[in-house]
């Protein structure tokens, strides 16, 4: 009995974590349109969505009795990188009939026209079928200007990778984030790992007044929450900005070159500010691990002679 159970925790774990997965590759590799209205479960059956198309191009058209064309065609003409298949359930069109509250005017009301039921467009009689195809009739030859029409598609499923290929390729934008990202990340994750490895052993195996309260003070800045720090980390690097400024005027000639403003905005800040944040966690855990090491082996090393920095760079490190 306990290890079914086991089994059935350790099988809900693992469904709970591949859900998100599956849900962002699925998303990632659907079309904007689809993403944005239906979930990724409905991106493996085929869901009902809605388009625009237009009839037929502008511009210069020679007079038809009967127009032909594929909804579907027409839609991906306008579309790239998802072609859109599937049955055309139903079109959305605008038309006026006979009010019956006031039989000498008419109202306009928008219908839901299936396929195979005729409707008036533009003075002719427009019909399509559930695969696209669609005809477009007049009592005589007319050139009928554009017509935009709202479709619903019984979609089926389509997958690509343009959302891949644009962020890689196509969007310049993306080089330059990605190279800020490391930019900030990888100072940010050295530095306050650095220093706190340095100010754990100290605490862990240094002997200096207040130390036990200086720790305890380090600790408890962990429940500080990140959002409340973050105003006034502003307003102290704006204000540094500012008398490092003023500073610049009154030493150099800046003036004269128009150089004297310090940006609050730079790398520098953002180093200092993960610093801060992450510091008191880094030094709580590694000052528990160096306090775990054999302390005979420390010890040894004192009696050989070592230094703190030796015994830090060559035994803890």
């Amino acid at each position: 009995m306990t290890k079914t159970l086991s089994h059935i925790v350790l099988a809900l774990i693992v469904f709970i974590w591949v859900v998100p997965f599956v849900a962002l590759v699925s998303t990632s590799m659907r079309s904007e349109v689809a993403a944005k209205t239906s979930g990724f479960w409905t991106s493996f059956t085929p869901t009902e969505l809605g388009h625009r198309f237009a009839t037929h191009e502008r511009g210069a058209m020679e007079p038809v009795v009967i127009m032909r064309g594929n909804i579907l065609e027409r839609i991906n003409v306008a579309t790239s990188g998802y072609a859109i298949s599937g049955d055309v359930k139903s079109i959305l069109i605008k038309t006026r009939i006979a009010d019956p509250e006031n039989p000498e005017k008419t109202k306009l009301v928008r219908k839901l026209v299936p396929a195979g039921e005729v409707m008036d467009v533009r003075g002719g009689r427009f019909v399509f079928d559930t695969n696209g195809d669609f005809t477009w009739t007049f009592d005589e030859a007319t050139a009928p200007k554009p017509k935009n029409l709202d479709v619903f598609i019984d979609q089926d499923p389509a997958f690509g990778a343009d959302a891949y290929i644009e962020v890689l390729f196509d969007n310049k934008n993306v080089p330059n984030a990605l190279i800020s990202s490391f930019i900030v990340t990888i100072p940010a994750t050295i530095i306050p790992i650095t220093i706190a490895a340095f100010a754990a052993y100290a605490f862990a195996w240094m002997q200096f007044p207040g130390r036990d309260w200086l720790f305890v003070i380090v600790v408890s800045l962990m429940v500080v929450p990140t959002q409340l720090a973050f105003l006034p980390i502003l307003q102290g690097f704006s204000g540094i900005a500012s008398w490092a400024t003023a500073l610049n005027q009154w030493l150099t000639d800046c003036e004269l070159t128009d150089s004297c403003q310090v940006a609050s905005k730079s790398f520098a800040s953002l180093w200092i500010t993960h610093t801060a944040f992450g510091l008191p966690l880094a030094i709580y855990l590694l000052r528990n691990y160096i306090v775990g090491l054999p302390k005979e082996l420390l010890q040894s090393a004192r009696i050989d002679g070592a230094s703190h920095l030796q015994i830090f760079t060559r035994i803890i490190v």
